[in-house]
């Protein structure tokens, strides 16, 4: 299914069943999770030198923590596909946690299908125009429109918005210091609240 341009700010996806797939077109996969080593394919420091999407098939998220796909690790109740090269931002607000997240990607590295499980809740879709997605003006990854820090980002602009049954997330254990602990199999620690 393809979505039509939202109506402002974002419009309602009507779902039938336990999943709705949805026809996209975008390169960047953006599952804010605040810190750059939880889901470090996906979340929002999209400028990481190096990063890149799987190659082509289809990619299924964990309903856990686990740090390299576990969508239990998402801290805010929205998700965004853009393409570096364009203006265009689609975002999936959600009214309850998601527990399950699947996309498909073609051979050109596109995410061509996001495949969304609304579970008890809804999902709304909404798109936001910016004229530099790649423009980060305090240097720290993060790309200003998704920026919590920087006005007029998305980040910003959804911020009052949380989900029904709490919000998800991690928070970093550190010592105290500000040093972070690095576990013997060469992974960090968090704390889950």
């Amino acid at each position: 299914m393809r979505l039509p341009k939202p109506s402002a700010p974002f419009s309602p996806v009507c779902v039938v069943g336990e999943s709705i797939t949805v026809d996209t077109a975008g390169k960047v996969l953006v599952l804010p999770t605040g810190h750059p080593y939880l889901l470090p394919k996906y979340n929002e420091f999209t400028l990481t030198e190096g990063r890149a999407l799987p190659d082509a098939g289809t990619y299924t998220f964990t309903n856990d923590f686990e740090t390299e796909l576990g969508i239990k690790n998402l801290i805010t109740p929205w998700i965004a596909l853009y393409d570096p090269a364009g203006r265009d931002v689609d975002f999936y607000l959600f009214t309850y946690k998601p527990s399950q997240l699947s996309f498909t990607v073609d051979s050109e590295g596109i995410i061509t299908q996001l495949i969304l499980y609304p579970g008890n809740g809804l999902i709304y879709h909404g798109q936001i125009t910016f004229f530099d997605l790649t423009r980060d003006s305090n240097s720290d990854l993060i790309p200003d429109f998704l920026d919590s820090s920087v006005l007029g980002s998305l980040s910003k602009f959804l911020q009052s918005y949380a989900t029904v049954d709490g919000t998800p997330g991690a928070k970093q254990f550190l010592t105290a210091d500000g040093k972070e602990f690095l576990t013997a199999d060469g992974k960090y620690l968090f704390v889950r609240a």
